[in-house]
């Protein structure tokens, strides 16, 4: 009972106050019929009460936030949308238990809420429910709100007929109002599907009765309007007299009769009724309501209508009227409008004369021309007058100022000017008229579809007056217009490169003439040719510069790779190929110089001089590789002159040599061949020294060698060091010529101290024996004799130039001559001496020593005094810096030999520049060919090689070795 009587007194406060409440109370009372809802058992009598109640006050609150939302212009709020199906959703409820009227009353609701949300199919679908609904408990006036609504589904959807059908059922028992708007949408409906004079009649029928006009007992003024201006819109259709014209005015209200009369002269004019047309607008000035402006439209309109009905006489008249009322200041409206009709007026006359001649027409510019100077399709139509009679420059002038007039809405006239220009300059046949109007049209139309044809023409007349610089940037530039066309392509390249060529901008056209060779497929061959060309020259010209940048070697080389040689003459081939070797050789890559080089002789014709060049970049590149063998065998294929033959065989034993093959048959013909006493016995010094038996071989050639001793000197002491032979090094150093040479010196005195070393064996051997007087005094005798001895072998052999030989042999017999003083005097004295008698024999002793002890002192100083000279110790050490190993070993044995007589501050000096010198080093040749071959340009390393050639004495491999420093000196530069 609670329940009952809290859901009776909210739908009584609901009732009441409905009206006046905010969406805050309507869902405060939303709130609470939905609690009381919660409460109600579920067959209670009063839960379709609440059902139908909750349904309305959703479907209020969802208006009141439609309202709302529109007000603020929210376009993602969903809260009207949200209540409208919560609305239809308990409205269904209500109608399933409702009672006749009032579901039917509730299935309108359901059917407005589906059109607001929208939904049109539901709508559709519960209109019919409705209709089947009514008809069923005989309800009419819901039989007519159904039909009438499912005819506006009808109508919305363009299906006409139905609609018709629809709002005739539904006519009769639909209010006055809603009859109105049924039989206004039959009369649209009549009229959108071709029932033209049923619709007109409709639409009377609605204008002649006043409770149509009126809604609610209000007469319905806008409705009025609507329904009258309809009516002009059907009837223009068909022709128009005045009996149509008064009719339209008397069923017009009041304040819109000039407006309908207006539009219908429009609608008649628009459809191309022109007489009725001609009819309104005749009536239409009869009336006194209108203004000055308009009666100007009218009157230009009326001008229009005759031009078109072909009455050129009365359409001049009222043109002339019409800009006599514009120059009267009559425009107070809408004049830019009416401006432009005078405009088209004009311009439509042109059209139709076309080049034909109009005295009409002519008054028709005049007059124009008087209001309105600034019309850019006048402008033209002066233009095409002045072009009539041959004023070039006059009419050129015109169609400027057409140009420069024109709107974007005149699109078309501007083009036609812009044609029309460029046809009267060309046709002038003057330079400087077609310069000017190329330049203005291009001012005029930068983005023309013909642009390109006039820059071709106004860049040709650069051309024309060789102006190739200009012409060439230009040309070129007009060749990358996306829009150009492609004669007029091929034409633009040609003289882009054509200019080009003139000017001899080599780099400008091996960058462009590809890029139009792609453009342009004609023309490739052409093209690449002269990029070919142009490639070359540049290749030259680097080539003569003394500064060279390696990028632009090496560009040059990728432009000179790119082309096909295969069209030129054999000269013209090789000429190209060797630019490509001279700058790979530019930048050391020596692959591209052998690549390049077997590429001359695969030429078929090519002569004798070409192919030695071809070879002698083959055997450049061979020898800087240290590809010996193919150096060689190149080598072997260049044929020479007679005057270099024998250099070239120099060379190939060389190389043979290098490669391991035999090279003493070409050592042998050089020598036969050579000039050069010199080279030559360096060739047989090197092909004694590689024999097995040197000695015997260098006594064999003794009588040829001798004529350049420097040399043979420094083969015998390489030869000594290699295997000693003191007889063999005796033949030659007997010699003076050999004995003079610092080779030879020392060689001799390696044999004068071997010598000297065997004669002074049985001094040094010789012991004075203690065991008895007799031995003692044998003894004595012997040494003196050998020291005597020796003193006189000195005599005789002792080298007087050789002060080395002398400062060693006086030290030894100064060392002998002391060991004899130091022996005598610890002889064992007599034995039973009184000290008087010791006294007087020790007396005697030092007597008989003295001359002995002087000779000692005399040759001392004397040795002393020739190892005080330094310079001929340093004559020594130069010699052993630049020997070769074997000599090395000569000379440092000789040294240590020397120093062992030497005074004691000499042998420190002597010991400690020979500890500085270092230990004799083995030689490593293959660990240097080893080295320099990672690296063959690099000239330490080419160095250090010819050092180890020399170091071992290698002659003739060291002279191949400083060749090649030259040539290596030359390619780095």
């Amino acid at each position: 009972m609670k329940v009952i009587v809290v859901a009776l007194l909210v739908l009584m406060t609901v009732s009441l106050r409905a009206e006046k409440m905010t969406i805050d109370a309507h869902s405060v009372v939303i709130n609470k019929l939905e609690k009381a809802l919660s409460l109600t058992g579920k067959n209670h009598v009063k839960k379709q009460s609440l059902y139908r109640r909750l349904g309305d006050l959703y479907s209020e609150r969802a208006r009141l936030y439609f309202l709302r939302e529109t007000q603020d212009n929210c376009t993602k709020c969903i809260q009207s949308k949200s209540d409208r199906t919560v609305a239809i959703s308990y409205l269904k409820k209500a109608i399933k238990r409702a009672r006749p009227l009032e579901k039917s009353r509730m299935l309108l609701q359901v059917a407005h809420l589906y059109k607001v949300l929208p939904n049109e199919r539901l709508r559709k679908i519960t209109l019919l429910s409705l209709n089947k609904h009514s008809k069923r408990k005989s309800q009419k006036s819901y039989i007519a709100i159904s039909e009438y609504e499912l005819s506006e589904i009808n109508y919305n959807n363009n299906q006409y007929k139905k609609a018709i059908k629809g709002y005739k059922s539904a006519f009769m028992n639909l209010n006055k109002n809603k009859r109105a708007m049924a039989l206004y949408k039959i009369a649209w409906s009549q009229m959108n599907i071709g029932q033209i004079k049923e619709a007109v009649k409709s639409l009377k029928y609605i204008l002649k009765s006043k409770s149509y006009l009126s809604n609610n007992g209000v007469y319905n003024k806008p409705f009025h309007v609507d329904v009258s201006r309809d009516l002009v819109t059907f009837m223009a259709r068909r022709p128009i007299y005045k009996k149509e014209i008064i009719e339209i005015e008397s069923l017009s209200p009041r304040g819109v009769v000039l407006d309908n009369l207006f539009y219908l002269a429009e609608e008649t004019q628009r459809t191309g009724q022109w007489r009725s047309s001609l009819r309104v607008w005749d009536y239409y000035l009869l009336l006194k309501d209108h203004d000055a402006s308009t009666r100007l439209e009218v009157s230009v309109r009326k001008a229009q209508i005759y031009y078109f009905i072909k009455n050129k006489k009365q359409a001049l008249k009222h043109y002339r009227e019409s800009l006599a009322l514009w120059g009267n200041g009559s425009c107070l409206k809408e004049c830019a409008s009416i401006e432009i009709k005078f405009k088209n007026f004009i311009i439509l006359w042109h059209k139709d004369i076309k080049n034909r001649s109009d005295k009409y027409f002519l008054i028709a510019i005049n007059l124009y021309l008087a209001h309105f100077k600034k019309e850019s399709g006048i402008f033209y139509i002066a233009a095409m007058q002045s072009k009539k009679s041959k004023a070039w420059g006059k009419a050129i002038d015109n169609l400027k100022m057409a140009i420069v007039k024109s709107t974007k809405s005149e699109a078309k006239l501007r083009r036609a000017s812009l044609v029309e220009m460029i046809s009267i300059a060309e046709g002038s046949n003057n330079s400087n008229l077609k310069r000017s109007t190329y330049e203005a049209y291009l001012n005029l139309e930068p983005k023309s579809k013909i642009k390109s044809e006039i820059l071709y023409q106004l860049y040709y007349l650069d051309y024309e007056k060789k102006k190739y610089k200009l012409s060439a940037e230009n040309f070129y530039k007009l060749t990358a217009d996306k829009n150009i066309k492609n004669k007029l392509l091929i034409k633009s390249s040609d003289l882009a490169l054509s200019s080009l060529v003139f000017l001899k901008e080599d780099t400008k056209i091996l960058s462009r003439a590809p890029v139009l060779s792609s453009k342009v497929p004609s023309r490739r061959v052409k093209y690449i040719k002269l990029a070919r060309d142009a490639c070359y020259n540049i290749s030259l010209s680097i080539l003569s510069k003394k500064e060279k940048l390696t990028s632009d070697i090496n560009g040059s080389l990728k432009c000179l790779n790119i082309y096909s040689y295969s069209d030129l003459k054999t000269r013209e081939k090789v000429k190209y190929i060797e630019t490509k070797i001279n700058l790979s050789a530019l930048i050391l890559d020596h692959n591209s110089i052998e690549k390049y080089a077997k590429d001359i002789l695969n030429i078929k014709g090519v002569n004798q001089k070409e192919s030695n060049y071809a070879l002698e970049r083959i055997l450049f590149v061979s020898e800087l590789k240290f590809k010996f063998k193919k150096a060689y065998k190149t080598l072997l294929k260049i044929k020479v002159s007679k005057v270099k033959r024998a250099d070239q065989q120099l060379k190939l034993g060389m190389l043979a040599e290098l490669s391991g093959y035999n090279s003493k048959k070409h050592y042998k013909s050089f020598i036969k061949m050579t000039k050069s006493r010199y080279k030559a016995n360096e060739i047989r010094i090197h092909l004694a020294l590689k024999s097995k038996y040197p000695w015997k071989e260098l006594s064999n050639i003794k009588g040829v060698l001798l004529k350049t001793p420097s040399l043979l000197a420094s083969a015998l002491l390489e030869t000594f060091g290699r295997f000693k032979n003191f007889k063999r090094a005796e033949e030659f150093t007997k010699y003076k010529s050999i004995r003079n040479t610092v080779e030879g010196r020392v060689l001799f005195r390696e044999g004068f101290i071997n010598s000297y070393d065997i004669k002074i064996k049985p001094l040094l051997r010789s012991v004075i024996g203690t065991s008895s007087n007799y031995l003692i005094s044998k003894g004595v005798k012997r040494r003196i004799a050998l020291l005597n001895g020796m003193e006189k072998y000195l005599k005789l052999k002792l080298p007087k130039k050789d002060v080395l030989s002398q400062a060693y042999a006086l030290g030894r017999l100064a060392s002998e001559y002391r060991r004899f003083t130091d022996e005598f005097i610890k002889l064992p004295m007599p034995k039973k001496l009184t000290k008087d008698q010791k006294k007087k024999y020790l007396e005697n002793v030092k007597r008989k020593l003295a001359p002995y002890n002087d000779r000692m002192k005399s040759i001392l100083m004397l040795s002393n005094k020739i190892w005080s000279h330094i310079d001929n110790i340093n004559s020594q050490f130069s010699l052993l810096k630049r020997s070769t190993y074997h000599q090395k070993i000569v000379i440092r044995s000789q040294l240590k030999k020397l120093i062992s007589q030497a005074p004691v501050r000499r042998q420190r000096l002597i010991k400690f520049r020979l500890v500085k010198l270092g230990e004799i080093s083995k030689p490593n040749l293959k660990k240097a060919w080893s080295v320099v071959k990672s690296n063959p340009l690099d000239l330490k390393l080419l160095n250090n090689l010819r050092g180890q050639m020399t170091y071992q004495y290698n002659n003739s491999l060291y002279g191949y070795l400083s060749v090649r420093e030259q040539l290596v000196k030359g390619v780095i530069r």
